[in-house]
């Protein structure tokens, strides 16, 4: 249950960011949000009846919304985790998205693929700060990866079998691309690489 309901979390949070988002993709987002971070710990760990309601109606709502904007960087990369290294698909997600609160939030001006700009960008980022009753991308990445811990969800790359730049270049080299530039910012190579290794070290 945690794979399932972290990858509906990932999906609220990746249409709220992605380069499609709308008003109204926006609203489904927030509220499924809103509601999974209030459900998701009470549902998996004490398994209460309400909030695993709760849990299924927030997956319901971040389907209407990736429905309307598709999904960015983290599932694009996600895939080759799932094919290639066996890590289940809401496991994949999750291990990458919470490094992607600081990389969308704080692009160079010639990082940005979002055609809305760095304003939007940055009011975009606020909104979604709060969300998480967070303050900054440094919270919002440290709440997310703490709240995998407590799920039992690994967050340590070489613990689940990527383990030098072979694999990091295995999983780059077969992203999804078509789901890879609805991501706000650019993700070169490069940057791909320094966040898998700081997830060696998670």
């Amino acid at each position: 249950m945690s794979c399932s309901a972290f990858d509906a979390l990932s999906q609220a949070t990746e249409s709220f960011w992605s380069v499609n988002s709308s008003e109204e993709s926006k609203s489904y987002s927030k509220k499924a949000i809103k509601l999974l971070i209030k459900s998701i710990n009470p549902a998996i760990i004490s398994r209460n009846l309400d909030d695993i309601k709760n849990l299924f109606l927030g997956a319901n709502l971040a389907g209407r919304a990736i429905n309307l904007t598709r999904t960015t960087a983290p599932h694009a990369f996600s895939y080759p985790l799932t094919s290639r290294f066996g890590i289940p698909h809401g496991h994949a997600v999750a291990v990458l998205l919470g490094k992607f609160f600081v990389v969308n939030s704080n692009p160079s001006p010639e990082n940005i693929v979002d055609q809305r700009g760095k304003k939007y960008l940055d009011e975009m980022s606020r909104e979604l700060f709060d969300l998480f009753e967070c303050k900054t991308s440094q919270e919002c990445e440290k709440y997310w990866y703490d709240l995998m811990k407590k799920l039992s969800l690994e967050t340590n790359l070489k613990k689940l079998g990527i383990n030098d730049m072979k694999d990091i270049r295995t999983i780059f080299n077969n992203v999804n691309f078509e789901r890879l530039k609805n991501n706000p910012t650019l993700v070169t190579e490069d940057k791909f690489s320094d966040i898998l290794l700081s997830l060696q070290l998670h």
